[in-house]
């Protein structure tokens, strides 16, 4: 129940909301190489983006892993729509390499433009990583 009624918090990224439900409140971690493949996309299509995330820490943590796809807007400003993407838990020294495709497809809630659209990782309401894109309509 508590992790239903915080999910709001945890997609805004408040920090003292991540200790509450268990999880480790200032991980020490290493992230290398947001890639995002293929880099232009049109409309209906879908695209995929992998990392690597390595704990810095002597002991397990337990974190929250968030991506942030930052839509075009009509007048040209992006904006951020935070999707779940999934919790671990890092043994001392682990290395993952973490892989997620989303499909930019039409919905009835959302108008999308054509332009340079971004992908961003936030790790317990932190951002990691961020990589552009390029949406077209046609």
């Amino acid at each position: 129940m508590i992790r239903h009624a915080t999910r709001t918090l945890v997609k805004a990224g408040h920090p003292e909301i991540f200790g509450l439900l268990g999880y480790t409140e200032k991980p020490k971690l290493n992230f290398q190489s947001l890639e995002v493949a293929p880099a232009q996309i049109k409309l209906g299509d879908a695209f995929a983006f992998s990392f690597s995330l390595q704990s810095a820490h002597s002991q397990p943590q337990k974190v929250v892993i968030d991506y942030a796809i930052h839509h075009m807007k009509a007048n040209g400003t992006t904006r951020p729509k935070v999707f779940k993407f999934r919790t671990l838990e890092l043994a001392a020294d682990e290395t993952v390499e973490l892989t997620r495709k989303h499909a930019v497809k039409p919905i009835t809630t959302r108008k999308y433009y054509a332009g340079e659209h971004a992908v961003e990782i936030l790790i317990n309401g932190k951002t990691f990583g961020r990589a552009p894109f390029t949406l077209s309509l046609s």
